[in-house]
């Protein structure tokens, strides 16, 4: 998978503007891949986002009535950045689907 040259890059501690600059890409498709290994699992939010951050932005979707991006950012007074969203809403669903079931 192309997207594992953003991984191996973010481990050597290169900016997502870096590794798109060294690829030939967009930041934001960086950003895109990022956000799947985050999803995966293979990348910990907390490379990619302050601790307040997942914070507040967690707290909005365990409460919101959906995950849409664009409300979000509305609702947080755009004090983050669309990839920040995406990164914790990923790093949201990774929580759900490694919860161990208690039966």
């Amino acid at each position: 998978m192309q997207s594992n040259k953003a991984l191996n890059y973010s481990f050597e501690g290169k900016t997502i503007e870096e590794i798109a600059a060294e690829r030939s890409m967009a930041a934001s498709t960086i950003e895109g891949h990022l956000a799947l290994y985050v999803k995966t699992g293979q990348i910990d939010v907390y490379k990619l986002v302050s601790e307040e951050k997942v914070k507040k932005i967690s707290d909005y979707f365990l409460k919101a009535e959906n995950t849409m991006l664009g409300p979000a950012k509305v609702a947080l007074n755009n004090e983050v950045d669309w990839s920040e969203l995406r990164y914790v809403m990923n790093y949201l669903e990774f929580k759900k689907t490694t919860r161990k079931d208690p039966t």
